[in-house]
């Protein structure tokens, strides 16, 4: 019996519904009004981070590699995101050669297949132990030369080779 109690207090109490308040307006508003501006902002909101635009390295009928951001990856170390489209009939592989980060020669960890036709989204990766190495706290400048060849026929000519600089 003071079981079957308990069963019907919880019962009572899941079925009644709680009145929240609200704070929306129910104000109409004309089109074009202006709005107010929130002159007391919630304290925690976080600074945004400054948007990356997109950088193209090169963009043909063949290939186009565009870098889209940049980041501290906490495992991989410092990693540039890069956009990938073969547009040839052959599996193409990306790599860079003479990559230097302010200044200082470091080599990522990268190399991307790209099957015919297709796109990828691909991350080129330097160990955070080589930018120790060279002094590096803040990479303020990626100098490099992005090869793209045919992965199937080494002797085949290079589909691009070209040297960039970016500064993320």
């Amino acid at each position: 019996s003071v079981l079957a109690v308990m069963v019907a207090l919880t019962l009572v109490a899941c079925s009644g519904t709680a009145e929240l308040p609200t704070t929306e307006s129910t104000a109409p508003v004309a089109p074009n009004a202006p709005v107010a501006p929130n002159l007391n902002p919630p304290e925690t909101t976080a600074p945004q981070p400054d948007a990356f635009s997109p950088i193209v390295l090169i963009d043909n009928e063949d290939i186009c590699v565009k870098i889209t951001g940049a980041e501290n990856d906490p495992i991989w170390g410092y990693t540039l995101k890069v956009f990938l489209e073969n547009r040839t009939d052959k599996e193409l592989m990306f790599t860079v050669d003479n990559v230097s980060l302010n200044r200082f020669m470091c080599d990522p960890f990268w190399a991307e297949s790209v099957a015919a036709g297709m796109k990828s989204n691909s991350s080129i990766y330097w160990f955070e132990s080589a930018l120790e190495e060279n002094g590096i706290s803040d990479v303020e400048e990626i100098s490099l030369t992005l090869r793209v060849y045919d992965s199937k026929d080494f002797s085949a000519e290079d589909v691009f080779q070209g040297s960039f600089t970016i500064n993320p």
